[in-house]
């Protein structure tokens, strides 16, 4: 099978990450790679065979590039899909993809109009158990779901390398960073809805540092919470008439558990970011500008609800 070979915008941890786990199976390769911190895309090319460029034009021009990877701070996003989509060559953005729903507009109105693919990183979509959790869902295998929890946090506070995330110039803060995560797990299975509320709280009148959700549709609520300022359990809680899911790291799920009264039944399986890539290859192998499963509809969706959230939000100082 032939690989496919990328271009890397970006040398941070997430990078690595994915660069070791798509290239295992020989069906992806690094071609090039631009960073601005020139040390670790030279270290990260030399290991995996690609070239390393100081300019973002030439790492992504390369022969043999069929796909752009971008993984650098959110406010960059935009300059980068645009330099991707002015020389019409794929895409697969990190999330959030953009900043808010106008920018989002104007990307996919850009990918339509240049026939050029984009998508965004949401790898558990691809997950064999979130398509599990969706069909238990739709086929009411536990009756009607009636409530879903889910949190997410880490201490960005004192961590200094974790420090970059309360700046806002790069676009970060606890609901852009991995709040989105929580909004596009409960769109992925409930869709859009605007009746939404959130209590916040800033660091130094800066950014969002914890954001308490509550998303309604009809007969479901969903109390989500995302922070920077302590670790949480991480974790998705499904309450169904019948039973409850439960999902430890549900962004990168690896295991759920199934409770009907007495009796607790656990799935597993692996989880790897290759999942997703194979998908883009697929799809920018048969000409398709868009991902059938994490869809643009759906990225507009939580996009939009992000917007609902912030300007709903009841906000507290630190």
């Amino acid at each position: 099978m032939e690989s496919f070979g990328w271009a890397v915008i970006g040398s941070g941890y997430i990078v690595k990450r994915v660069l070791r786990e798509i290239t295992y199976s020989g069906e992806h390769h690094l071609v090039s790679i631009y960073s601005k911190n020139q040390e670790n895309s030279q270290i990260l090319a030399k290991k995996y065979g690609g070239q390393s460029f100081a300019d973002v034009d030439q790492a992504i021009l390369t022969p043999g590039v069929q796909g752009v990877y971008i993984a650098t701070p959110n406010s960059s996003h935009m300059f980068y899909l645009n330099r991707c989509l002015d020389h019409n060559i794929p895409i697969l953005c990190e999330k959030p993809i953009v900043m808010n729903s106008d920018e989002l507009f104007f990307i996919i109105e850009k990918s339509e109009k240049k026939k050029t693919y984009f998508a965004e990183v949401m790898s558990f979509k691809y997950s064999p158990l979130y398509k599990k959790i969706k069909s238990i869902y739709q086929d009411k295998t536990l009756g009607n779901l009636k409530e879903i929890k889910i949190d997410i946090g880490f201490d960005a506070i004192s961590i200094t390398k974790r420090k970059y995330l309360l700046l806002p110039q790069n676009g970060g803060g606890a609901l852009m960073d991995i709040g989105v995560y929580l909004i596009s797990f409960v769109e992925g299975l409930l869709g859009y809805t605007d009746k939404i509320s959130n209590n916040a709280v800033f660091y130094k009148h800066r950014i969002d540092i914890i954001d308490n959700m509550v998303l309604e549709y009809e007969n479901i609520k969903c109390y989500l919470m995302c922070c920077f300022d302590r670790v949480t359990r991480t974790q998705a809680e499904l309450i169904f008439e019948n039973g409850i899911i439960t999902v430890p790291r549900f962004f990168q799920p690896c295991e759920l558990y199934i409770n009907r009264g007495n009796k607790t039944t656990s799935f597993k399986d692996a989880f790897s970011y290759r999942l997703q890539f194979d998908s883009i290859k697929d799809d920018i192998k048969k000409g398709n500008i868009s991902n059938s499963i994490h869809t643009n509809l759906s990225i507009q969706n939580t996009m939009k609800m992000i917007d609902n959230i912030r300007e709903s939000s009841l906000i507290v100082n630190l």
